[in-house]
C-alpha cells in the first residue's frame, strides 16, 4: 500500500469472495465481489461492489476492472480519520492456469467521496492468486 500524500509504504493483504457471473456477454462477465483489505499500518477496508472480467483473445490472459464501496478504518495512515465511507477502484491483468485457478497483478485505489485531487487517497499494488471452485 502506498500513501500518495506522505509516501508512506505498508504491506497489505486482500481477501475477496466473488460470485458466479450474474450477467455475461461475448466479451465480459459481470460478478459481485465482497471482501476486506488490511495493512501493517493497522488500516482496514471492508466493502462490496462489482467486478468485470474480460478475456483477452483466445488465450489465457484476462483483464479485470472493479469498483466497491464500504467502511474504512484508518489507524496510522495519512487518510483523514473522519472519512469512514470509501470507494475502492481496481484494475488487474492476469493469466488463467491449466489447473483452473489464476493469478493476476493489479493496482487498486482507495478514495473518499469528494473525488478531488487535494486528497488523493492510497494505492495498493498487488499480486493475487485466484482459487476457483
Amino acid at each position: 500500500m502506498f500513501d500518495t500524500i506522505y509516501r508512506e509504504e505498508a504491506i497489505s493483504g486482500i481477501v475477496e469472495y466473488r460470485s458466479d457471473p450474474f450477467y455475461s456477454t461475448r466479451f465480459a462477465d459481470f460478478s459481485w465481489v465482497a471482501g476486506g483489505q488490511f495493512n501493517t499500518m493497522q488500516d482496514l477496508f471492508i466493502g462490496a461492489g462489482g467486478m468485470v472480467h474480460f478475456d483477452l483473445g483466445n488465450g489465457p490472459l484476462f483483464l479485470e476492472v472493479g469498483l466497491a464501496a464500504g467502511y474504512a478504518g484508518f489507524h496510522k495512515s495519512a487518510m483523514k480519520r473522519g472519512d469512514s465511507f470509501q470507494y475502492k477502484s481496481s484494475l488487474a491483468v492476469g493469466m488463467d492456469l491449466a489447473s483452473g485457478d489464476a493469478f493476476s497483478i493489479g493496482l487498486d485505489h482507495l478514495m473518499n467521496d469528494d473525488f478531488e485531487n487535494h486528497d488523493p487517497g492510497t494505492e495498493t499494488l498487488y499480486f493475487r492468486y485466484i482459487r476457483r471452485h
